[in-house]
C-alpha cells in the first residue's frame, strides 16, 4: 500500500471510525493519532469550540485554501569568540563569519491545478461536517441572504486569483469556484482585513443569529518544502548551512477551523480547532532542482504571472525550484485534506454528543 493510499485509509477512519469523546476528556483529546497529528492530545487546540452545541444547523459561507509560494532559510556564524586570543597578523587565524540563505518556489502547479485541490476540500469539509446529524447550508445556497450579500469579498489582484504576501512569503488563495473569497480581522496580514475591520465578523454574527446557526470557516495554508538551517549566530561554527526538501504539509497554527455564533450582530462568541505542530502529508511530490532565468522548458511557475514580491524571482539568474508532479501534489492537498476534515469533525461530535 503505497503512502497517498494509507493517508486516505487515515482519514476514513477518522471520519468514519473513530471513537468520540471519553469520559472525562475533552473531544480534542479523543482524536486519535493519523498521518498528520501524531500526538492529538498534545498537538490540537481547541478554543471556545463548545460553542457548536448552540446551534440549529451550520452554515459554511466559505472555505480557504492557500498555497504558499516560496520558502527560504537563512544561516550564520558569529566568531567573535571562536576569535579570542587570534593574531591579527598577515598569517592571522582569525575567522570570518559566514551567512547564507536559500530560497525555493513552487513550480508546474497551476491556478487550475489549485483551484480544483481546492474544490476537492472544501466539498469534502461539507459532506463530512453532514455526518454530525445537523442541516448544513453552504456559500451555494447564501447569495440572496442580507448578511452574506454585504461581506466584503475579496478582490482577484492579477491573473484572476487573490495573492498575498504573509510572513515573509507568497501565497496565493482559493475559494471553491462555485463560492466567494472573504476574510475577517482575524486573518490579519493575509487577508485583505485590518484589525479594525470588523464589518465580515459582524456579517457571521448576523449570519448565526438569523439563521439561529453555527457558521464555520475551514482555512487550510498548504506547504511545499521543508527547510533545514544550521541556525543564526551559531558560535564556534566555521560554516553556515541551509537546506531544502520536498514535503507536502499544512502549516501549523495556520490551519484552522474558525468557529462563530451570536445571537446579535454587534457581538458573538468565537472559537476555533487548531493543528499547532503537523507532519507533512507526503515528500513524494516532485523534484527539487535549479532552474535558470533563461530556461524555457515551460515549467509552470506563479508568481511569474503576478507581481512578484519574492527576491528569488527578481534579483537572480537561477532559482531553486520544486518541480511538482501535479497529480501528486493534487492527491497529497486533497487526502491531506481529508484526514484534516475528519478531525475537526470528529471534535464537534464530540462537543455534541458530550
Amino acid at each position: 500500500m503505497n503512502k497517498l493510499h494509507r493517508l486516505s485509509a487515515f482519514a476514513l477512519a477518522l471520519a468514519i471510525a473513530a471513537p468520540l469523546a471519553h469520559a472525562g476528556k475533552d473531544p480534542e483529546e479523543t482524536v486519535p493519532p493519523n498521518a498528520l497529528i501524531e500526538k492529538p492530545e498534545k498537538q490540537i487546540e481547541a478554543q471556545n469550540a463548545k460553542i457548536v452545541r448552540k446551534g440549529d444547523s451550520f452554515i459554511v459561507p466559505t472555505c480557504r485554501v492557500a498555497f504558499r509560494l516560496e520558502n527560504s532559510a537563512t544561516a550564520s556564524t558569529d566568531s567573535r569568540l571562536a576569535n579570542l586570543g587570534c593574531s591579527s597578523g598577515s598569517y592571522s587565524s582569525c575567522k570570518s563569519d559566514a551567512r547564507v540563505s536559500m530560497s525555493v518556489v513552487l513550480a508546474n502547479f497551476s491556478n487550475q491545478d489549485m483551484q480544483a485541490a481546492t474544490d476537492a476540500v472544501c466539498s469534502d469539509f461539507v459532506e463530512q461536517l453532514k455526518t454530525t446529524g445537523k442541516p448544513v447550508v453552504t456559500w451555494k445556497e447564501l447569495p440572496g441572504n442580507k448578511a452574506y450579500d454585504e461581506i466584503d469579498f475579496a478582490e482577484p489582484k492579477k491573473d484572476g486569483v487573490y495573492h498575498e504576501g504573509y510572513n515573509g512569503s507568497d501565497y496565493i488563495v482559493m475559494a471553491p469556484s462555485d463560492g466567494k473569497l472573504f476574510f475577517t480581522h482575524e486573518n490579519l496580514g493575509l487577508g485583505d482585513q485590518g484589525p479594525a475591520s470588523l464589518g465580515n465578523w459582524r456579517a457571521m454574527n448576523e449570519l448565526s443569529a438569523k439563521g439561529k446557526a453555527v457558521v464555520v470557516v475551514p482555512h487550510f495554508m498548504v506547504n511545499f518544502a521543508e527547510m533545514s538551517s544550521s541556525g543564526n549566530n551559531k558560535m564556534f561554527k566555521d560554516t553556515a548551512e541551509v537546506g531544502a526538501k520536498p514535503a507536502l504539509g499544512f502549516e501549523g497554527g495556520l490551519t484552522r477551523l474558525h468557529i462563530y455564533h451570536a445571537k446579535m450582530r454587534l457581538a458573538g462568541d468565537m472559537g476555533g480547532i487548531t493543528a499547532r505542530d503537523m507532519k507533512p502529508v507526503s515528500n513524494d511530490v516532485g523534484e527539487l532542482r535549479q532552474q535558470k532565468e533563461t530556461d524555457n522548458s515551460g515549467i509552470v511557475i506563479p508568481l511569474a504571472n503576478l507581481f512578484g514580491a519574492t527576491s528569488a524571482m527578481t534579483s537572480k539568474k537561477s532559482y531553486n525550484v520544486l518541480v511538482a508532479d501535479p497529480e501528486k501534489f493534487k492527491a497529497g492537498v486533497v487526502q491531506g485534506g481529508q484526514i484534516m476534515n475528519g478531525v475537526y469533525t470528529h471534535v464537534i461530535k464530540g462537543y455534541l454528543n458530550d
